[in-house]
């Protein structure tokens, strides 16, 4: 089976310090699947190793031809995997009523 670890931060400033909490968690989830799941892959997808346009289209608003490469990649990459999971370095947000 094969695991997308997706790191979705894509900060660079800070605090926090450092700016990108998030990469140690998902180093952290991907070290994880791979000791429990020695069998399986499993990928990080890190969203700066994807540079978009200042105004995002998703995938699927491109004509099947026309989407960039990185972003086809990246659409071949989730449709081949069997499982996905989604790491931030956010805090936990709640209110209070």
């Amino acid at each position: 089976m094969k695991f997308l670890v997706f790191l979705g931060t894509a900060r660079d400033s800070s605090p926090p310090n450092p700016p990108r909490l998030g990469v140690r968690v998902a180093e952290a989830a991907l070290e994880c699947l791979r000791i429990r799941y020695e069998e399986h892959e499993a990928e990080l997808v890190d969203a700066l190793d994807y540079p978009l346009e200042t105004v995002f289209k998703p995938h699927f608003s491109y004509p099947k031809s026309k989407a960039p490469y990185g972003l086809n990649n990246l659409a071949a990459k989730i449709e081949s995997a069997d499982g996905l999971q989604r790491r931030t370095g956010a805090l936990a947000w709640h209110y209070e009523a």
